[in-house]
């Protein structure tokens, strides 16, 4: 939710601050790429707020929007 955002926003985390600069640019792919590397470095409450982020960004794009589909294997591939 709103407090996931806010603890992003306020993240010291390149991939993070990167990420979130990306997406208010509009350039989703960059800011999926980000913000999927971010996952992996990222500890337990920063991984969730990424998740529910990603997985926003997922819906916003469609199911079936190519980047969804790409960035949410990638995803799995770092939660797991």
């Amino acid at each position: 939710g709103r407090d996931g955002a806010v603890r992003l926003a306020a993240a010291d985390q390149p991939d993070i601050v990167a990420g979130l600069t990306a997406l208010d640019r509009g350039d989703t792919e960059q800011a999926l790429a980000h913000l999927v590397d971010a996952v992996r470095v990222a500890g337990p409450e920063l991984r969730e707020d990424l998740r529910a982020m990603l997985l926003g960004v997922f819906a916003q794009l469609g199911e079936h929007h190519p980047l969804a589909t790409k960035f949410r294997r990638r995803l799995a591939q770092a939660l797991y």
